[in-house]
C-alpha cells in the first residue's frame, strides 16, 4: 500500500501550489486600454467604437491551417477573408470571445476572430499568445501528448539507480489524461523495466504552471544483474501516486518535473521506492 503520509503531502502541495500559482492564472489586460461606449450596434465601425481598444498592439504568427476572418464579433457575421498559417496579424481590439485583428502586409484586411483561434497564435517570442480571454490550457487544445523523462530512484533494493522512461498521454478532458508509460533503471548491483498505465488530474490546466495529480498501476521487473546481490523482488505489481508540475513553454512543448512514490508488492514485504525526474512533453 501506498504509504498515507505521502498521499497526504502530495494532496497539501497541490494546495500550496494552487494558492501560489493564482497569479499567473490571472490574465491581466493589455496595457494603456480605454474603456469606451458598449451600446449595441450593427455598423461595424460602430462596434470598433465598442470595445476596449488596445494601444499596443501585438503582432502574432498564425500556427493553424488557417484562421477565419468575420465582419464582425459573432457567429452571425459573414466569413470574408481566411489568414492562411506562417502570416501575421495584428491585435486590433476585443469583445468577449472575440478580438478585431488585421492581416500584415500591403494588401491588408481587418476582422474579427474567435479567441479559441487566436491562442493558435504565436508571440515573437516563439510563446503562445497571452490575452485576456485566453490562456496557456487553451493553446494545449491537442488531446494527445509524448513524452519523456530521466531521473534518479531511492529505495532499498533499487537505491540511487538511474531511470530514462517515455509515456504516451490522451486527455479526453482539458483537466483529465490517461497515459501509458515504460521505464529503464539502471545501476551496479541491478537493472530492469517498469511499465504502467496512470490517470492524471488536472485541475488547473489553464494555468501556465500546472500541477497535476496522478495515481497508477504497472509491473516492476528486474531482468539483469550484473552482480550477485540479494534481491527482495524479480518481478511484481506496483502501485504509484506522484505529483506532476507542468510548465507550458511555448509552441507544442510542456517542461515537466515529477516527484512519485511506487509502492512494489514485494513478498514478504512491499518495498517503497521513491523517484525524482525532469522531463518534456510535446503535444500533437
Amino acid at each position: 500500500m501506498l504509504r498515507p503520509k505521502i498521499v497526504g503531502y502530495l494532496t497539501f502541495s497541490l494546495l500550496i501550489i494552487s494558492n501560489a500559482n493564482i497569479a499567473l492564472a490571472q490574465t491581466e489586460p493589455l496595457p494603456n486600454s480605454t474603456e469606451v461606449n458598449s451600446t449595441e450596434v450593427n455598423s461595424t465601425e460602430n462596434q470598433r467604437e465598442n470595445v476596449k481598444h488596445i494601444a499596443n498592439s501585438a503582432e502574432l504568427e498564425v500556427i493553424d491551417s488557417f484562421l477565419e476572418m468575420h465582419t464582425g464579433p459573432g457567429r452571425a457575421y459573414p466569413v470574408f477573408f481566411v489568414v492562411e498559417q506562417s502570416e501575421r496579424i495584428i491585435v486590433l481590439s476585443r469583445r468577449p470571445d472575440w478580438y478585431e485583428v488585421k492581416t500584415v502586409g500591403n494588401n491588408s484586411k481587418t476582422g474579427w476572430v474567435k479567441a479559441t483561434q487566436i491562442v493558435r497564435t504565436l508571440q515573437n517570442t516563439g510563446e503562445p499568445v497571452n490575452l485576456p480571454g485566453t490562456s496557456y490550457g487553451d493553446f494545449a487544445k491537442n488531446r494527445w501528448r509524448i513524452g519523456f523523462f530521466s531521473g534518479q530512484l531511492k529505495g532499498d533494493t533499487l537505491n540511487n539507480s538511474d531511470v530514462v522512461g517515455a509515456s504516451l498521454a490522451y486527455y479526453p478532458l482539458s483537466w483529465l489524461g490517461a497515459e501509458v508509460e515504460t521505464a529503464k533503471f539502471f545501476s551496479n548491483d541491478a537493472r530492469g523495466t517498469q511499465i504502467g498505465f496512470n490517470l492524471i488530474v488536472e485541475p488547473f490546466s489553464r494555468w501556465r504552471l500546472s500541477p497535476a495529480l496522478i495515481v497508477g498501476a504497472g509491473q516492476t521487473k528486474i531482468n539483469e544483474q550484473p552482480r550477485i546481490v540479494p534481491l527482495e523482488f524479480e518481478e511484481e505489481s506496483h502501485q504509484l501516486a506522484a505529483l506532476r508540475l507542468n510548465y507550458y513553454a511555448g509552441r507544442n512543448f510542456i517542461i515537466r518535473a515529477e516527484y512519485r512514490q511506487i509502492s512494489v508488492d514485494a513478498t514478504p514485504n512491499s518495498e517503497e521506492l521513491d523517484i525524482w525526474s525532469l522531463g518534456f512533453s510535446t503535444l500533437f
